[in-house]
């Protein structure tokens, strides 16, 4: 697909963004408000499952390691709690823990660091995804 084709594809859905790096976080969240329609953003699990409580999302990409609830938990709670929302999960992880994130429902893995043709890529394959659940 052309840019325009994605970019119109992608501002579709509602996406949520943890992560506990405030540099990173903050990057993110200026990259994602320039592609979804609606993006909210929290900076560990516990937060970002307050969030997602009270507003509909598609897709959640998830930092592994975060304070007071990390990735691992957050994607648990989510696959529990909210089985149609589409997981990412973007972190600097070995290969053997990344098949133990899919074990428990990660969809998209984005290793860190991440180039912008990478995470575009991997952005587009969540929407397509999310696109399948509803």
């Amino acid at each position: 697909l052309e840019y325009r084709t994605k970019q119109a594809f992608l501002t579709a859905h509602f996406f949520h963004y943890a992560e506990d790096d405030n540099f990173i976080l903050e990057s993110m969240r200026s990259l994602l408000t320039d592609i979804f329609s609606e993006v909210r953003t929290a900076s560990n699990g516990i937060e970002a499952l307050e969030i997602l409580a009270k507003e509909s999302f598609d897709i959640i990409l998830t930092d592994a390691i975060m304070p007071h609830m990390d990735g691992i938990d957050l994607i648990k709670r989510v696959k529990k709690e909210f089985p149609k929302i589409t997981i990412g999960l973007i972190s600097a992880v070995d290969d053997e823990s990344i098949e133990e994130f899919k074990k428990l429902g990660v969809e998209q893995f984005i290793p860190k660091p991440v180039s912008p043709p990478e995470l575009f890529g991997a952005l587009f394959n969540l929407c397509e995804l999310a696109k399948q659940k509803n």
